[in-house]
């Protein structure tokens, strides 16, 4: 999140309407790109904090590999889809 904040403030201070060669796409796309991010990593730990709650330890345990294995948003689908497996 740090780093999106800094591109943020960096392509704040640019011209929208210039183009600039180390920049891909326009500078309204990629700030609407980046807040889009900044959103979804926000759901994620709100969810996660949520979900850390009620895990069960194997739950836990589970997530725990998967992140090691695979990296944090694959292990945080994951366990969205634990949400949908709990027994009533």
């Amino acid at each position: 999140m740090t780093g999106s904040r800094v591109e943020q403030e960096l392509l704040r201070a640019l011209d929208p309407n210039a183009a600039y060669d180390f920049i891909a796409q326009p500078i309204n796309d990629r700030l609407a790109h980046l807040d889009s991010q900044d959103k979804s990593i926000r759901e994620a730990c709100q969810f996660f904090d949520q979900w850390m709650r009620t895990a069960s330890e194997g739950q836990l345990i589970s997530f725990f590999d998967r992140l090691k294995l695979y990296g944090e948003p694959a292990a945080v689908t994951w366990a969205r889809a634990q949400v949908g497996n709990v027994a009533p």
